[in-house]
């Protein structure tokens, strides 16, 4: 067991700068043009690096399970990630501000891992896609 204090030590770290990639498919890889972002998957981290300032803002998936698939939101305020490993999500960011991405919708209940993700907001409604290895669904919202 840990201490308080090593609770509070670990607390306070913060992810600096990630140096690395797990892309391994096209899937993985998404650039906003509207906040000029280009978001990659390091582990359970997603990565939001904007190149024409060289900064870094980090999306931590805190259930730890590697990103396998992510794509951008035409608006640049959302952010889809697909997981792998045993029962995988999908799940909603607003990265709005992306120093303090914050989920705010998740889709369980997964056999498979996540090969793909798409997001799209037009007039209000937002439309997700996801294909897993043997299925395919599609959701709208309205918000």
């Amino acid at each position: 067991m840990l201490s308080a204090s090593k609770k509070s030590e670990i607390a306070k770290i913060k992810l600096e700068r990630v140096l690395g990639v797990t892309v391994s498919n096209n899937a993985a890889l998404d650039c906003d043009i509207i906040s000029e972002l280009v978001a990659y998957p390091a582990g359970c981290t997603v990565v939001l690096f904007n190149p024409r300032r060289n900064s870094q803002a980090h999306v931590l998936n805190a259930c730890r399970k590697t990103v396998t698939s992510l794509a951008l939101a035409g608006d640049g305020k959302f952010l889809t990630t697909g997981e792998c490993g045993h029962m995988p999500n999908v799940r909603v960011w607003d990265i709005s501000d992306p120093q303090n991405a914050v989920q705010i919708a998740e889709f369980p209940g997964h056999k498979y891992g996540i090969n793909c993700v798409v997001s799209n907001v037009r007039d209000n409604f937002s439309f997700y896609v996801f294909h897993f290895m043997y299925s395919f669904y599609i959701f709208v919202f309205h918000f």
